[in-house]
C-alpha cells in the first residue's frame, strides 16, 4: 500500500505520522511525493509505524512504474 494511502485510510496527517514514526515531515513529504527512496533504517521505521503495511515494495514498485512511463 502507497504512504499516502495508508495515511488517509488512517485519517493520519503527515505530521502526527512523522511523528510517531521518528522522521522528519520535510522527508516523509519528499518520500509520498517520490522523490527520494526511503533508506533502509527509514523503511523499517515506516513498516514498524504502519505495522507492515507500507513496505519497501510499494516504494519500489511506485520507481517502476514512473520508469515504465518514460
Amino acid at each position: 500500500m502507497r504512504l499516502k494511502e495508508y495515511l488517509s485510510r488512517n485519517n493520519l496527517t503527515q505530521l502526527k505520522f512523522s511523528a510517531s514514526a521518528g522522521l522528519s515531515n520535510v522527508h516523509l513529504g519528499r518520500l509520498i511525493k517520490g522523490r527520494h527512496l526511503p533508506s533502509i533504517p527509514t523503511i523499517k521505521k515506516i513498516e514498524k509505524a504502519t505495522n507492515g503495511e507500507v513496505t519497501i515494495n510499494d516504494f519500489l514498485k511506485d520507481k517502476t512504474d514512473e520508469i515504465q512511463r518514460k
